[in-house]
């Protein structure tokens, strides 16, 4: 129990950093998509 509430605690703490780490994750799989796409048709 206490070791759940450290973690949404860190979570809390670190929510921005989570934010900017799962947007450029989503960027860069979006742009690695696109470039398979494009590589599979040539």
């Amino acid at each position: 129990m206490t070791s759940l509430l450290m973690l949404i605690v860190l979570v809390w703490c670190c929510r921005r950093a989570l934010l900017w780490i799962t947007v450029r994750l989503a960027i860069f799989a979006a742009g690695f998509r696109i470039g398979w796409k494009l590589l599979d048709r040539c």
